[in-house]
């Protein structure tokens, strides 16, 4: 059983004048039972939600199953599995800027229903040194958040508005807000990984999406495909990994001048980063760390008008105090 609260406000919307409250309280059950019938796996459950929506004096009532089950047709090789979920994510300003830091703070917070996520595939180790994972997934969500670039308030000379009121450092299109729509989307995902050697894992996987939308004409900023290598290798004193990230191109919004409130779309193509981190511990209190990132110096744009920094190194020194109480 959970309950949760998340309220907040923002000072001002997006007509720098009214603000924006939002307060959600969601109380949570989600019983599951797991069982055996021979080599069958059987997991049923179900999450159910109350959600009170204060500020909008709304309240609703969500269940969504928690089901799967899987077979061994090849005993530890390949494991057979199906199954449905879904679940309510209740949006804060913290994940929100997870996603995207350059968020502007006027954002209509809602809650994401997905509705249900039906998924099936095969999973299994290889001679206990190989693992791989297979997945196919079909999902119906709604209130799906998107972040789109708010247009600017400027023309490119004037700093204020008719109202004569200053702009905000973030209304000069150099911000985003997230706006919401309904889709559904069928996604591919495959991994395989290897630890056969003592100390050392790597991997990869890569994801597949397609979506289907409801209202907008682009999923904004979100990749089709997505991929990662990995590795990392730790012993009692050393530790290294790198990963090596692959995203396809995205679409973003590009406002028109004011007074028009058009767009047009712009492609952002894929890039390739690489990154590579490690570090030393002298013992349980003292170590010493580097990150390396953006290897390749390549100049790319995650978020379209924002380009990324290039090469970068960081290190440092960690260093543990025991506790006074």
């Amino acid at each position: 059983t959970t309950l949760n609260y998340i309220g907040g406000s923002f000072a001002y919307g997006d007509d720098a004048i009214t603000p924006i409250d939002y307060k959600f309280i969601t109380l949570g059950v989600h019983p599951t039972y797991k069982f055996n019938v021979q080599d069958l796996a059987i997991q049923l459950g179900a999450k159910s939600y109350f959600s009170m929506d204060t500020e909008n004096s709304e309240n609703n009532f969500f269940i969504y199953p928690d089901l799967e089950i899987s077979y061994p047709i090849v005993k530890d090789l390949a494991n057979i599995f199906v199954g449905a979920s879904g679940d309510l994510t209740t949006n804060m300003y913290q994940s929100l800027t997870d996603d995207t830091p350059y968020v502007s703070p006027t954002l209509d917070m809602r809650q994401t229903n997905k509705k249900f996520d039906v998924f099936g595939g095969v999973r299994g180790k290889l001679n206990h040194q190989f693992s791989y994972n297979a997945k196919v997934s079909y999902a119906d969500t709604e209130n799906n958040p998107f972040f789109v670039l708010n247009q600017s308030k400027s023309d490119g000379d004037n700093i204020a508005g008719t109202n004569g009121f200053t702009f905000y450092g973030y209304e000069y299109g150099n911000s985003f807000k997230v706006i919401y729509d309904d889709i559904k989307l069928m996604s591919f995902f495959g991994e395989v990984a290897f630890d056969g050697i003592k100390n050392l894992t790597i991997g990869a996987n890569a994801q597949f999406n397609k979506f289907t939308l409801t209202n907008e004409t682009e999923a904004w900023n979100t990749p089709k495909i997505k991929g990662e290598v990995f590795g990392t290798y730790k012993t009692d004193k050393w530790y290294a990994g790198t990963n090596l990230y692959f995203v396809g191109n995205r679409k973003g919004r590009l406002y028109d001048a004011l007074p028009a409130n058009t767009f047009t779309s712009t492609d952002l193509k894929s890039y390739f980063d690489v990154n590579f981190n490690g570090g030393y511990h002298f013992d349980d209190s003292f170590s010493v760390f580097l990150n390396l990132n953006n290897v390749l110096n390549n100049s790319y744009q995650r978020f379209n008008n924002f380009n990324v920094q290039g090469f970068q190194a960081m290190g440092g020194l960690t260093w543990k105090f025991d506790s006074l109480f």
